[in-house]
């Protein structure tokens, strides 16, 4: 995501309190980012958007020629910056537009649907009152960013020409499928609040049943490829528990996994009770002309929280309030009125001493054994040659996942690279397919987050016609010659992004609803079973490639009891390093018998922990949490059997670094994957291993499942 979406998130949205130590005032930008939130909700940064070979790439092109099912009957629903209707992607043969209902939240009521006009605080447009605005030329609601309109043509766009009887060759997952748009970017926000977020969301399937063409709520996904870091990250935030509620009702949410994968925006750590722990932030020096300047940080820590500005200036956060003290180069706040996180700005300009660049400190501290997360929320640095970023021990190259996509309730899809370059753009990869972009894993509490990886670029999609060239928060940034680069003739461009991602799995979704209802806890396992990869999961594909025709063949198919293979098989875990007592590992397992078939029911016992607990086999996938409980040791093997048939599921190592910063926290990677150092500082020497695992829980969530992606 270019670097001015980032930008298009003003400030950090700080929480306002007393302070002790209180500048005059903050900036005006950043002030009035304070007041980005809706009543009862929790002051949040602001989520912003997320973002032709895909079909091949999934087996989408083999998965219509078997079922014949193009979409049609299933609904996807947007919730992102709109939809340009006109564009010929949302026309369906006979030029009719192809979108049973247009929401704008915070728009005046038009009365269509006053009940749930009034509930969701919305206007409803209706698939008779937009065809009658398109035939008649009439103002309709568009998509001025394009990025809602890139994610739709990516799901279910299809540009063939009016009258044609095929898919067009840019044609998405699903063709047919019918669209919902909610457009939840408000005129007055600098990205999608996290209340319009869910009532977003809940207006998908709220919908079902209403209006000329009515729609089907077990039928309907919803796609939100949205997300980012101003949070806990470990489920408690409101946005994740309102978003997991309504998948608790059996539906659908498909999310981006974020486009953090190399930024460095992570870092995480654990402090002695008498030596905190530090990680510094660098930043680069500001250019442009003179401006306000920022770096945001969202700190997940009960421990005592402190800011150090390069010339040694500090700000310590104190319960229930927000502090500020300036500096020679700018400001530091630091905002503790959440119990559980800080928010932290370091800003500069228009009042208050300009930002410099140098190396700022983080430091946590407490007893016993404070530890910590910090995210880089967003940043504003002018036309610098890098973004800000974690540097030394601390620094880690994994849990980078956004929210809401941290939450196992939603499917979280990472992106992989099918067309590397067109023209002058390129994109670039990993060792495993994965776009460098792609945001790792796992959760900050050990869940495999993501749930799975599909295409994510260079993919060519429809270009909204409502996107100004220099308009500064389009999805590329304001920039008309990027913008010039990525066109594809008049109407289409070339773009990137876990969003795409997210958009092809919920076209994938559309497919199989046209087939049969939802039947989440059993879709979700079985996407996740039949994904493409030797390993039942890494911190970057999660359980693989999307295969669209495999997963729906295998919904299709009745439910396999037959005996696990061990070559078709796989167990692993989602971490291959931590520290005792302090986080969890959870075992991941893809479980298919001698015929390639996903294996339902019996249980997977894991071997060598302690109480040797016992997983279910839901659908081809099993799934448990454990807690390291011992102290440092020897090296520890995990195993596990079904039957008489063993998986081996690789080694999990304890690791404790004493060394001037504190105690480091090495967690992160997946069996057999090392996570990959983020800075030349970042040095974690192992002295210890596994001694021993105790349950923490046990559970299999097959059906579980604001900035970039």
């Amino acid at each position: 995501m270019p670097a001015s979406l980032v930008a298009f998130a003003l400030a950090l949205a700080l929480s306002a309190g007393a302070s002790p130590a209180r500048a005059d005032g903050l900036p005006p930008r950043i002030q009035r980012a304070l007041d980005h939130t809706r009543p009862g909700w929790p002051r949040r940064w602001p989520r912003a958007p997320q973002l032709d070979l895909a079909r091949e790439a999934t087996g989408a092109s083999r998965a219509w020629a078997r079922t014949g099912t193009l979409g049609r009957g299933a609904t996807v629903c947007v919730v992102d910056t709109g939809v340009d209707l006109r564009h010929q992607d949302f026309r369906d043969a006979e030029g009719h537009t192809r979108a049973a209902w247009v929401a704008v939240l915070g728009a005046a009521p038009r009365g269509t649907e006053p009940d749930l006009e009034a509930r969701f605080g919305a206007a409803l447009w209706n698939r008779s009152a937009l065809d009658d605005a398109l035939a008649r030329g009439r103002p309709m609601p568009g998509d001025p960013h394009g990025h809602g309109t890139a994610v739709a043509s990516a799901a279910l766009g299809d540009d063939a020409p009016i009258g044609a009887s095929e898919p067009g060759p840019h044609a998405g997952i699903a063709p047919e499928a019918t669209l919902i748009v909610v457009h939840a970017l408000r005129a007055d926000s600098a990205g999608f609040e996290d209340p319009d977020v869910v009532a977003g969301t809940e207006l998908c399937f709220a919908l079902a049943g209403r209006g000329p063409s009515p729609t089907a709520a077990d039928r309907t996904v919803a796609l939100l490829a949205l997300g980012g870091h101003d949070g806990a990250h470990d489920g408690t935030e409101p946005l994740e528990q309102a978003l997991a509620a309504v998948a608790a009702r059996g539906h659908a949410l498909v999310t981006a996994a974020g486009n953090d994968g190399d930024g460095a925006v992570h870092a995480a750590g654990r402090a002695l009770p008498s030596a905190p722990a530090r990680v510094e932030i660098q930043v680069p020096e500001p250019r442009g002309a003179p401006a306000e300047r920022w770096v945001s940080i969202s700190v997940r820590t009960d421990g005592e929280v402190a800011l150090r500005a390069p010339d040694g200036t500090e700000a310590r956060a104190l319960d229930g309030a927000r502090v500020e003290v300036r500096h020679t180069g700018g400001v530091l706040v630091l905002d503790r009125t959440q119990a559980g996180v800080t928010r932290a700005v370091l800003g500069g300009g228009d009042g208050v001493p300009a930002l410099r660049g140098g190396r700022y400190g983080l430091e946590v501290a407490g007893a016993p054994d404070a530890t910590y997360d910090a995210w880089i929320v967003g940043a504003d640095v002018g036309a610098s040659l890098f973004a800000p970023r974690f540097v030394g021990q601390g620094a880690r190259g994994s849990e980078e996942v956004t929210i809401p996509a941290s939450s196992p309730a939603l499917i979280a899809v990472a992106a992989t690279v099918t067309r590397p370059s067109l023209g002058t753009v390129s994109l670039v990869g990993r060792d495993d397919g994965t776009a460098s972009l792609s945001a790792r894993g796992p959760g900050v509490e050990g869940a495999p987050r993501p749930d799975l990886a599909a295409p994510g670029g260079l993919l060519v999609v429809a270009l909204s016609s409502d996107v100004l060239p220099d308009g500064p928060h389009n999805l590329v940034g304001g920039e008309p010659s990027a913008l010039a680069r990525r066109r594809v003739g008049d109407t289409r461009i070339a773009v990137a992004g876990t969003s795409l991602a997210a958009a092809i799995v919920a076209g994938a979704h559309a497919l199989a609803y046209s087939i049969a209802p939802a039947a989440l806890e059993r879709d979700r396992a079985l996407l996740r079973a039949t994904a493409e990869g030797e390993e039942a999961w890494t911190p970057t594909r999660g359980a693989g490639a999307l295969r669209i025709d495999a997963w729906l063949d295998a919904r299709a198919a009745p439910d396999a009891a037959g005996p696990v293979d061990a070559g078709q098989s796989a167990l692993g875990a989602t971490r291959t390093r931590t520290t005792p007592g302090a986080s969890d590992v959870w075992f991941v397992a893809r479980l298919r018998d001698a015929r390639g078939r996903p294996v339902h029911g019996g249980v997977l016992a894991l071997s060598g922990t302690e109480g040797g607990p016992v997983l279910p086999i839901r659908w081809g996938w099993a799934e448990g949490a454990v807690r390291v409980t011992a102290p440092a040791g020897t090296s520890f093997a995990v195993t596990a059997t079904s039957g008489a048939v063993a998986l081996e599921g690789g080694r999990v190592e304890v690791q404790v670094d004493e060394g001037p910063g504190g105690i480091a926290w090495p967690r992160g990677g997946g069996c057999r994957v090392a996570p990959r150092a983020r800075s030349a500082g970042l040095v974690i020497p192992m002295l210890a291993v596994l001694l021993g695992l105790v349950v923490r829980r046990a559970r299999v969530s097959p059906g579980r499942g604001r900035r970039r992606a």
